[in-house]
């Protein structure tokens, strides 16, 4: 029995060991392989369906926006029609203004007349002539007295001539608003019913 070979049974045996081994090696590269693969597929799907999910907010953050931008433009319309209404109001309520104006300077005492009249916003110059410092007087008790003005400021009385008697006076006034006028009125009717 010494001399029996078993080399060639050796080699078949190490062959087959090693196709089983190759054969396992390539069934762990291929299963390696398809499970790569599915990570891969798996990871690329959600990096597609968070690239979807970001689109989507893109778009809505688009729209958002042109909707704020039309809301922007509503408010500054908005703003400017009602900056309008204010004018518009106020116009409609010193309208009357210069009639009353008008109403109030035109009570002047004998003997006084004007030369010239100039109105900036609410403060009015009185410029002219009246033959004596008591007629300037009553004028100004006269404005002061009035509804729609105050406060008379005598800026100057002085003699024209020698010959012409009659005194060169300026005065400023305040002219109130219709505004004022309409609260003045409900205080004064306030108090008149606190009083009742």
């Amino acid at each position: 029995m010494a001399h029996i070979n078993l080399l060639p049974w050796r080699n078949a045996l190490r062959k087959e060991r090693e196709i089983r081994f190759f054969m396992m090696t390539g069934i762990a590269l291929a299963f390696s392989g398809l499970l790569f693969l599915g990570v891969y597929l798996y990871i690329d799907s959600l990096s597609k369906y968070q690239q979807a999910r970001n689109a989507f907010i893109e778009e809505a953050i688009k729209e958002a926006k042109a909707k704020i931008q039309e809301i922007e433009a509503l408010e500054a319309e908005k703003a400017n029609v009602e900056k309008r209404i204010k004018v518009i109001e106020k116009l409609q309520l010193s309208r009357p203004e210069a009639v009353y104006l008008l109403n109030e300077v035109c009570k002047i005492p004998d003997g006084v007349y004007y030369r010239q009249l100039m109105q900036k916003e609410y403060e009015i110059s009185l410029n002219g002539e009246a033959q004596s410092p008591a007629r300037v007087s009553s004028l100004m008790d006269n404005l002061s007295n009035s509804e729609w003005l105050r406060n008379p400021d005598l800026k100057l009385v002085q003699e024209m001539t020698e010959r012409d008697k009659n005194r060169e006076f300026k005065l400023t006034v305040q002219q109130i608003s219709s505004e004022e006028v309409e609260e003045q009125k409900k205080q004064a009717q306030l108090k008149q019913n606190s009083k009742n």
